[in-house]
């Protein structure tokens, strides 16, 4: 039985382990080599649980307790194949085999055997060193872990511990990235080398970094690297790995990300060892392209020294830079006095004793490495308090500016070394609210082609804002000079500027460049301003929705046009007010918003039973362009008649719809048409009949041939035909049955005969066979809601003669014989677009967005679906095909609104199975935010309906006006109206 608290053997290896502990220390040199036999046979047959059980029990016998000779032979002399590296080594692995092998060679010499002592030895050396060789091939990270606290050397092929146990560094070395980790631990492994191996150690270390491709390498060491910076006891173990992956100081990124780590520790007020480590870091990157001083700096350019609690690491870093301070470099001069003069500032609002001091003895140090450095004090003290004003209300006025930028460049531009020191610092250490004011310094400050050299050497700078600035210095550079290097001609006030750039040219002292647009404004500043604004609104509009979304749509919709109109007013007024005096804008626009009114339902007109027939009026009612049907004085009465006795079986409003549409058809014509007519007008309606009427004229010979009851005949029948609808040819109304003309050849002269009394029936006569079998109906009103095959360029909304648009009829708002709304909820918006550009561009278009807002289930859960009605989506498209949809919707992820054609709202729905919903998800993935759409859009003309009927329906005067009508503008010169 083994010891309690110790791992088992196998059962297969227990009784070999058993006669090993129970050999006396005197036969167990003689017994070693049957243990040995027996144990390879047992290996050769162990099964791989049966190894591990091995290997767990081995090493609890070699960690602790004592052992007799014969268990630290049998442990010591087998333990290659005892110990496999299955998993991560045991800490202290092969400080715990040597001790064990210590032990036992003390016991074997005590025995007074030295040749057996010196055989073991070796044998036990083998076996360790291929132990050790095992475990650092499968896991090269464990290194440290493994050897522990045991003292080596390299002799330039094999590490050697004790001078006893070796590792040949090619067979544990893996290749490519995978090698990173191994050179890592032999580079932590230094300090332990002797003196004598530590330096081919570390050449072994470089020589094989640098056969690793330092693309691959730089991202897994660049992580090691900081890890060690920013802890506060890692500055040794920094400068080694620097010195081991030269490579490393000419590394952009690693520069950048130690100066953004600087500026982040300083901010927070981390660790100052911290902070040493960085700026010790930064002072290693001295090789081109990478500037480490100019990145120590560039920690300190946009810090904000008021809201730091302690000044020293600031007071630490500009002392590390002004001690690192190279000659020749008259900018960095000019930043570290701004800083010092920030850093002055602060300390005395702060309170401490020493600020005068540290201002005079730093300014006696710089002032040896620039010349006129008295003048690079006055402007650093200029600086230090005037840009803190240009974010603040009180920011000085233009002209205040104007004699700034004046006085800085009378100083400073006289001698080449302080404009050289000024163009760098301007463009470096302006804050964003003066960037405007410092390139239009830097442009005053360049006056020779060297100083022109200077900003383009800068596009390489280390910090992105110089990059950024020096970018748009250069495009100012080609268009003064061009870019074949000919002189631009010099701009003249009589040609009216194409841009806004060159409207804006007098800020400037060289002359600006027309940047070209990307869209039909072909003026890249004004697509700027207006994208800008509307994504400014939008932006502010979708971070504020979820405090508003239990609003209505309408005052959501409300508030955010006015805001869109808002902002684009005063950024007109705003770039008029940069305009020279008296200048014309060179492509004015316009943003006006009005919100219809709520309809009004009218009441119902009283009933007309009991009342008066109305006096006989002559009414003329044009049939065709060829021919006129005149109806005689006496015929009005006679309509009225049978209106008045057909009442009697209608209900009371579908009566009075009819009356009213018939009375009014014909007062409509009457007024149309009020001329002279005889009895030669019904002859030129039977020469050339071109509609419904004049088919029914056709078959009348002469207008006194007839009697009272065939007129009241032809007057009913040309009513019907006037109001009725394609599915008309069965009942009109509740009563009255109007059957249509049959076409009999051998009934061509028979007279129409009518009743007219309550559900009376009248029949027309029979037309001739030369005459049109069936008569043409007046065309109806177009449907709001159209099938879903008909495409929305059918006849929805065409455009027709006004003639024939006066025949529908004019219904009122309420009236009941309008053609009732689609939509059942949401909000309608019509944007429409007016573009008069002379000689470019003329056109009005309008489109029509429908606007749903995204809700709430529950406190802060928003619902994953828009609720959406299919009827509304198609009413849409059936009015046009530029139809949109606006989702209202919170910051999720950005902060901004949805867009999306209705036909693909439509496809979406139809895919998901809905009529009700879509989904947020899909909506999201498919949509581009307003602003995109408004100037991708919109303003670039790529949508909009420019059909007259489409205008006229969504202008703010029609009865289906939308809810609210935008109407935006751009026009240059003088506006002409349209016809």
């Amino acid at each position: 039985m083994h010891p309690p608290g110790e791992a088992a053997w196998p059962e297969s290896l227990r009784p070999l382990y058993e006669e090993v502990a129970s050999t006396p220390a005197t036969e167990a040199v003689e017994a070693s080599a049957r243990w040995s036999t027996s144990f390879a046979d047992w290996v050769r047959g162990a099964s791989l649980e049966e190894r591990t059980l091995a290997q767990l029990a081995a090493w609890e016998r070699l960690a602790r307790g004592e052992r007799g000779l014969g268990e630290l032979l049998f442990l010591v002399g087998s333990c290659s194949e005892l110990l496999w590296p299955y998993a991560a080594p045991p800490a202290g692995l092969l400080e715990r085999l040597l001790s064990r092998q210590g032990a036992m060679l003390e016991i074997l010499r005590g025995t007074g055997e030295p040749e057996v002592a010196a055989r073991v030895l070796r044998e036990s050396e083998a076996a360790l060193s291929t132990v050790l060789t095992r475990y650092l091939k499968r896991h090269p990270d464990s290194l440290l872990s493994l050897v522990g606290n045991v003292p080596c050397t390299y002799d330039g092929h094999a590490l050697r511990f004790l001078d006893s146990v070796e590792v040949d560094l090619k067979r544990v070395m893996a290749s490519g990235n995978k090698a990173i980790g191994m050179l890592e631990q032999l580079r932590m492994l230094l300090p332990a080398t002797a003196e004598a191996g530590r330096d081919k150690l570390a050449d072994y270390i470089r020589t094989r970094a640098s056969r690793i491709p330092w693309q691959e390498a730089s991202e897994v060491l660049a992580e090691r690297l900081f890890a060690l910076a920013t802890s506060p006891d890692g500055r040794g173990a920094m400068r080694g790995f620097l010195a081991c992956y030269p490579n490393g100081r000419k590394e952009p990124e690693w520069c950048a990300r130690a100066g953004v780590l600087l500026a982040r520790t300083l901010e927070v007020g981390g660790s100052p060892a911290v902070v040493e480590n960085l700026c010790e870091l930064l002072g290693r990157f001295d090789a081109p392209p990478v500037d480490g001083l100019r990145g120590a700096l560039g920690a300190l350019v946009g810090s904000d020294f008021d809201t730091l609690t302690d000044l020293g690491p600031v007071r630490f870093v500009l002392d590390h830079c002004q001690a690192n301070l190279r000659k020749g470099e008259p900018g960095l001069v000019l930043t570290q006095v701004w800083l010092e003069e920030r850093l002055f500032r602060a300390s005395v609002r702060k309170g401490l004793s020493d600020a005068f001091e540290r201002r005079k003895r730093m300014r006696a140090k710089l002032e040896p490495m620039a010349t006129g450095f008295a003048h690079l004090c006055w402007l650093a003290e200029e600086c230090a308090d005037l840009w803190p004003k240009l974010g603040s209300e009180n920011r000085p006025g233009l002209d205040e500016l104007a004699a700034w930028r004046d006085e800085v460049a009378e100083r400073i531009a006289r001698k080449p070394m302080p404009r050289k020191a000024a163009i760098e610092f301007f463009l470096w250490c302006a804050p964003d609210a003066a960037s405007s004011e410092a390139e239009l310094v830097v442009l005053s400050l360049t006056r020779t082609e060297t100083d022109r050299r200077q900003v383009r050497r800068l596009k390489d700078h280390p910090s992105s804002r110089v990059r950024l600035r020096v970018r748009t210095l250069q495009r100012w550079f080609q268009g003064a000079t061009g870019k074949d290097g000919a002189k631009a001609l010099p701009p003249t006030g009589a040609v009216a500027p194409a841009s806004l750039t060159d409207a804006l040219r007098h800020l400037h002292v060289t002359r600006a460049v027309p940047l070209s647009g990307r869209t039909w404004l072909r003026d890249r500043d004004l697509e700027e301003l207006l994208f800008g604004a509307v994504s400014r609104v939008e932006a502010d509009f979708s971070a504020r929705y979820p405090e508003r979304f239990r609003e209505d749509t309408v005052e959501l919709v409300d508030s955010l046009l006015e805001a869109l109109s808002g902002e684009l007013g005063r950024v007109k007024a705003d770039l008029f007010s940069l305009l020279a005096q008296g200048q014309p804008p060179p492509l004015d626009f316009e943003l006006t918003v009005r919100r219809v009114a709520e309809r009004v339902v009218e009441a119902p007109k009283p009933s007309r039973r009991g009342r008066g027939r109305a006096p006989a009026v002559p009414v003329a009612t044009e049939v065709g362009p060829v021919g006129v049907l005149d109806l005689s004085t006496s015929w009005a009465p006679v309509v009225e008649s049978v209106m008045a006795e057909d009442e009697s079986a209608r209900s009371g409003d579908e009566a009075l719809s009819m009356e009213d549409e018939v009375s009014r058809l014909l007062e409509a014509e009457a007024l149309s048409r009020v001329e002279a007519s005889d009895e030669t007008s019904l002859a030129e309606v039977n020469e050339g009949p071109s509609d419904g009427l004049a088919a029914v004229g056709e078959s009348v010979p002469a207008a006194d041939a007839r009697g009272p009851r065939e007129v009241e005949a032809v007057v009913e029948s040309a009513s019907s035909m006037v109001i009725a609808t394609p599915a008309a040819d069965g009942v009109v109304d509740g009563g009255s049955q109007v059957d249509a003309p049959a076409a009999e050849p051998s009934a061509a002269a028979e007279t129409a005969h009518a009743e007219v009394d309550g559900g009376s029936q009248v029949d027309a006569s029979a037309a001739e066979p030369s005459a049109a079998a069936e008569p043409a109906p007046a065309e109806p009103l177009p449907p709001l809601v159209a099938p879903t095959g008909t495409s929305a360029s059918e006849a929805r909304l065409p455009d027709e003669d006004p003639s024939a648009r006066s025949r529908r009829g004019r219904g009122r708002r309420g009236s009941s014989d309008r053609v009732p709304d689609s939509r059942t909820s949401g909000t309608e918006v019509a944007f429409m677009m007016n573009a008069e550009v002379d000689g470019f561009v003329d056109t009005e278009r309008a489109v029509l967005v429908q606007v749903v807002k995204l809700e709430q289930r529950g406190e802060g859960q928003w619902l994953p679906h828009f609720r959406l009605g299919r009827e509304m989506v198609d009413g849409l498209l059936s009015r046009t095909d530029s139809a949109y949809c606006l989702f209202l919707v919170p910051p999720i992820p950005r902060a901004e609104c949805w867009m999306l054609p209705a036909r693909l709202v439509r496809d979406l729905m139809d895919a998901q199975r809905s009529l009700t919903t879509v989904s947020r998800d899909s909506v999201a993935r498919a949509a581009r935010s307003l602003s995109q759409w408004w100037m991708g859009d919109f303003v670039n003309l790529w949508t909009g309906d420019e059909r007259t009927a489409f205008l006229e329906h969504v202008s703010p005067e029609s009865p289906n006006a939308p809810d609210f009508v935008v109407r935006c503008s751009f026009h240059s010169g003088a506006r002409t109206p349209r016809p």
